[in-house]
């Protein structure tokens, strides 16, 4: 019987977070090494039973096979499948029908994985068997960290994989695959978040550090740091979650009316920005390069990211309740005192990265770092960005 196991990484706006919805402006991306993780397996067929866990929203299921086949096969799938909001209308009602959530978590959750499942038995030719899913994560719920689009990357791909399995030896996804899963996520966000950015299926998709410039909404150019070597992780950074929470959509709302009500305000903002997005990108493009480089070379090139990095979180005390928080400038200001640089992650969240040096500070100041930040109630999880994207395990 068939049984593996798929990650897909999390994502991280290193720079640009602002200016996503701009039109010419700078966006950096990354993929980020807390990864959602999936465990699937076929089980007998004289089971017939399809079971999904969900550890981080609590939620267990056994439904039964012939439901679930009697769901995916309709005699007007095709005309279903053509008809993104129909298709999701017609998932709401099954899942709610047969009473499978109990919270909005829940309910959004089951919503991506039966739209994936079907799209997946509709272009794929997926043959639904009894099967066991169970799916965790290393990231925060909501965290803006790209919870959902991970969740939502690991399944398409889940589904994909299973569906070459069936017809012959499936161990890597290829061009055409990639591209698959993240149209498939695309499609399935679009209809099922509030919002949402086809950046953030790109990054956790194919993974590595990623640049974007916004045209409309219907276009945008994207540039990969190509050259990143195969075995490299990318940048080590402390990841700090400040336990603020804040809401993207609220976010964006104040940014429209600021460049509404303040134009000149925010194009000033907006130009330094991006002119910063960009240096960031560069200098991040010239450290995942120099790995052969002398170790004077490789600090003087974080140095410079250091720089970049503090220039970007000074323009947000420019137009502070907006762009900043006073917690998260605290944050940042104890990290500079120990010698490093600080930044809030994204648009809504609450979290701050520090990139750490390739030659690794003392761990003297590093421990009285995370000292100080312990004090202010902050939890601290060292990771990667610019990792692999999604991928099947041994």
């Amino acid at each position: 019987m068939i049984q593996f196991k798929i990650s897909a990484p999390g994502k991280i706006v290193l720079s640009g977070d602002h200016a996503v919805m701009n039109k010419e402006k700078n966006v950096v991306m990354a993929s980020l090494d807390l990864r959602t993780k999936l465990k699937f397996c076929e089980l007998p067929d004289e089971q017939e039973i399809v079971k999904i866990e969900l550890s981080k929203i609590d939620l267990s299921l056994n439904v039964p096979l012939e439901i679930v086949r009697n769901f995916s096969l309709r005699n007007d799938m095709k005309d279903m499948y053509s008809n993104t909001g129909r298709l999701l209308r017609y998932v709401k009602n099954f899942i709610t029908v047969n009473g499978m959530w109990r919270t909005p978590e829940q309910r959004i959750s089951l919503n991506t994985f039966f739209v994936l499942l079907l799209s997946s038995v509709y272009t794929d030719k997926l043959k639904i068997r009894s099967f066991y899913v169970c799916v965790s994560t290393e990231l925060p719920i909501s965290g803006g960290l790209g919870s959902s689009t991970s969740f939502a990357v690991c399944l398409a791909a889940c589904f994909i994989h299973w569906a070459r399995l069936q017809k012959g030896a499936h161990d890597k996804f290829d061009e055409d695959d990639l591209e698959k899963i993240r149209q498939y996520t695309t499609i399935c966000e679009e209809y099922i978040q509030d919002y949402a950015f086809e950046f953030d299926n790109i990054v956790c998709t194919y993974g590595k550090i990623n640049k974007f410039k916004y045209i409309n909404f219907e276009n945008y150019t994207k540039q990969i740091c190509q050259d990143m070597p195969a075995n490299m992780l990318g940048m080590t950074i402390l990841l700090i979650d400040t336990k603020i929470c804040r809401n993207n959509r609220e976010r964006l709302q104040q940014m429209a009316e600021l460049i509404q009500i303040r134009p000149e305000i925010a194009d000033y903002i907006l130009h330094k920005i991006d002119a910063v997005s960009q240096k960031i990108f560069d200098t991040l493009f010239d450290m995942t390069c120099s790995t052969e480089s002398p170790n004077s070379h490789q600090e003087d090139i974080y140095d410079q990211l250091k720089e970049h990095i503090q220039k970007n979180q000074q323009l947000f005390y420019f137009y502070d309740k907006l762009l900043s928080h006073p917690r998260l400038n605290d944050i940042c200001s104890i990290v500079e005192n120990y010698g490093f640089a600080g930044k809030l992650t994204g648009f809504g969240g609450g979290f701050v990265y520090i990139p750490l040096p390739p030659i690794s500070p003392p761990e003297r100041i590093t421990e009285l770092l995370k000292k100080k930040l312990l004090e202010k109630n902050c939890d601290i999880t060292k990771t990667f960005v610019g990792c692999s994207g999604v991928r099947i395990h041994d």
